[in-house]
């Protein structure tokens, strides 16, 4: 499966959850993923990075700090092609509070 077919793979995937309402388990906090978009990296192909918004439906263990149900955040992964072919998604995602994606995009800008 080449880049095009995994993005569209996987949006059809996405798309499909969505609508049946799938939520999305992290640690104790269930998410539901609002929007997407993929990425290719420039300079690797078999690299592709997912942008989602996700927000908090339930948390069933509260930490008195972070997102509360209701709060979106960006959460930002990526998946690489195996030498046989096969996609694998990162095991590690960042999730940015959407109050914070603001300057840390004018600290990634000022590395540029």
């Amino acid at each position: 499966m080449d880049t095009d077919e995994y993005i569209a793979s996987q949006s059809a995937k996405w798309e499909r959850e969505r609508r049946r309402g799938r939520l999305e388990p992290i640690g104790d906090q269930e998410w539901r993923r609002e929007r997407w978009a993929f990425h290719p990296q420039a300079n690797m192909p078999s690299k592709v990075f997912a942008i989602e918004r996700i927000r908090l439906v339930r948390d069933m263990a509260p930490r008195g700090e972070g997102a509360v149900p209701g709060d979106a955040e960006i959460r930002i992964s990526y998946a690489t092609q195996n030498g046989d072919g096969r996609w694998r998604r990162s095991q590690f995602h960042p999730m940015i509070p959407l109050a914070d994606l603001g300057p840390i995009e004018r600290l990634a800008n000022d590395m540029v």
